[in-house]
């Protein structure tokens, strides 16, 4: 009896471990993500504020 109930934990235990890592890997996965977004935002932010600049400044001549 004692030997089913230590399997089903060691099983339960494995299966928690393995979705703990998926988890992990996914937060890592969509960290990555956004980190890159926000990079990429931050870049057309400042290129399309220079065109602005460079349009705006064209304009005025």
């Amino acid at each position: 009896m004692l030997t089913i109930i230590h399997i089903v934990i060691s099983v339960i235990n494995a299966i928690l471990r393995d979705v703990a890592n998926v988890l992990l890997a996914g937060g890592a996965i969509v960290l990555t993500a956004i980190t890159v977004l926000i990079a990429a935002g931050i870049a057309l932010g400042i290129s399309g504020f220079g065109a602005f600049r460079f349009l705006k400044k064209r304009r005025s001549k």
